[in-house]
């Protein structure tokens, strides 16, 4: 396996228009549409913060998906390996 596709873990901070608007919902639905794994959820700021494991290409096309899709102001973005393992990707309440 390439280095371009090794199994790499993205935390995004999501900050704008996230949150009663279907974000999550939506966030869930590209993530498992390109088989990634991990979770979304609400913060109390009124960001929304994603854990999410994959290829970075994946990972890339993610975040394309959701910028087009809702009123986002703005992604703070962290890589990092793979730490944890995820079964799927849920909602987390």
């Amino acid at each position: 396996m390439d280095k371009d596709n090794k199994r790499v873990e993205l935390h995004a901070i999501i900050h704008g228009d996230v949150q009663g608007v279907g974000f999550r919902a939506t966030a869930m639905h590209y993530a498992q549409q390109l088989k990634l794994e991990g979770i979304v959820r609400n913060c109390p700021e009124g960001t929304v913060e994603i854990f999410v494991q994959g290829d970075r290409k994946e990972l890339e096309t993610l975040l394309a998906q959701l910028k087009v899709s809702h009123r986002i102001t703005s992604i703070d973005t962290e890589y990092a390996s793979a730490s944890k393992s995820y079964v799927g990707f849920k909602i987390s309440h």
